[in-house]
């Protein structure tokens, strides 16, 4: 019997046993005179083919699953034009103006009107800006009114 059949048939014995016997399963009569050491170089003779796969393959995977992931799934939050800018001015707001709402001029990458609402905020930007159309961010909040 040639070296390459001896492996493969010990692989079939160990890997598929017959399961017709009352004995367990995963041994059967002629694997009760094979050596431990047999076993696990059939093992490992048939595992050696298997692709190792790298971490960086596995990253690239992980990126490809994630845009997957993204794009089945649009209510994932993307930032606005209005929540780039008031990142701008972030800790600057958060210190003098807590609380109040700020209108932002987008086209002029800008914070143009401060107020305790929406209203003071606006009648600030039109005095400051020529334009008649804002977004509004609650200074340190993720919201400019919270609906109950």
């Amino acid at each position: 019997m040639s070296k390459a059949k001896y492996e493969e048939d010990l692989w079939k014995r160990v890997v598929r046993p017959k399961t017709s016997d009352r004995r367990p399963s995963f041994i059967s009569q002629d694997d009760l005179r094979l050596d431990f050491y047999d076993i696990l170089k059939a093992y490992l003779m048939k595992t050696r083919d298997i692709k190792r796969i790298t971490l960086e393959e596995k990253v690239e995977a992980l990126e490809k699953e994630i845009q997957k992931l993204k794009q089945k799934n649009p209510s994932i939050e993307k930032m606005s034009k209005a929540d780039m800018i008031y990142e701008l001015f972030r800790e600057e707001l958060e210190e003098k103006y807590f609380g109040k709402i700020v209108a932002i001029d987008i086209n002029g990458k800008k914070i143009v009107g401060v107020g305790r609402n929406v209203l003071e905020a606006y009648k600030d930007a039109l005095k400051n800006s020529n334009r008649s159309s804002f977004s509004y961010k609650k200074v340190g909040y993720p919201y400019v009114y919270k609906l109950r």
